[in-house]
C-alpha cells in the first residue's frame, strides 16, 4: 500500500494556514511541487531518507516514520518500520523483476 494515498493535511488546518499566512491551497501545492521536483534533483535512483512523521501529517495508520524515496524517476513516500534515525541516507534493494508504474 502507497502510504502517499493516505497522506493529508486536515482541512481546518489548511483553512487556518490560509487564513494566518495569507496563503492559498494553489501556492500550497506549487510548493510542494517544487520540494517534490526538488528531492528528485537531489536523490539517486533507488535512494531515499527516513523522515518522522510530525503532529502536523495524519495517516489511517500509527506510522512514526516514512522514507521518501526515489524509483523510477518519480518520488515516492512509504511506511517505514525501521529503526533508523530521522535524515538516514539509504539505498533500496528493487527486484528488476518487478514491473515498472
Amino acid at each position: 500500500m502507497n502510504i502517499r494515498n493516505h497522506l493529508y493535511i486536515k482541512k481546518q488546518k489548511m483553512e487556518q494556514i490560509e487564513s494566518n499566512m495569507g496563503i492559498s491551497q494553489k501556492e500550497l501545492s506549487n510548493a510542494s511541487h517544487i520540494f517534490a521536483r526538488t528531492i528528485n534533483l537531489l536523490l539517486e535512483e533507488n535512494d531515499g531518507i527516513v523522515v518522522d512523521v510530525t503532529p502536523e501529517v495524519e495517516f489511517d495508520e500509527d506510522v512514526k516514520k516514512v522514507i521518501v524515496f526515489k524509483h523510477n524517476n518519480m518520488i515516492h513516500i512509504q511506511r517505514f518500520d525501521q529503526e533508523l534515525d530521522e535524515g538516514s541516507l539509504i539505498t533500496l534493494e528493487v527486484d528488476e523483476n518487478l514491473p515498472e508504474e
